[in-house]
């Protein structure tokens, strides 16, 4: 499934665009890197402010579709597929 495919059903699942964005960006952070990135290290990665970054986070916690695991943000990933709660 290509990422612009990824992004119109996370849409579609009630998130905005901008949270989309940055979830996408997350999995191909965590994905290449194979653990977790920090708050302020996604934030650094991807040019969005630090302080929306950590609203978006808070967010996509809420929605049960990113994990914080010792204070770093990981996404939930089941057999390398992304896990959408």
């Amino acid at each position: 499934m290509r990422e612009s495919e990824v992004a119109a059903g996370l849409i579609e699942f009630g998130i905005t665009k901008q949270e989309a964005g940055l979830f996408l960006f997350l999995s191909r952070v965590r994905n290449a890197d194979q653990g977790g990135v920090t708050g302020y290290e996604l934030s650094e990665l991807s040019g969005m402010n630090r302080v929306r970054t950590y609203q978006i986070l808070d967010r996509l916690v809420d929605l049960g579709i990113v994990m914080v695991e010792r204070c770093q943000y990981r996404l939930l990933l089941r057999g390398g597929d992304v896990v959408l709660c």
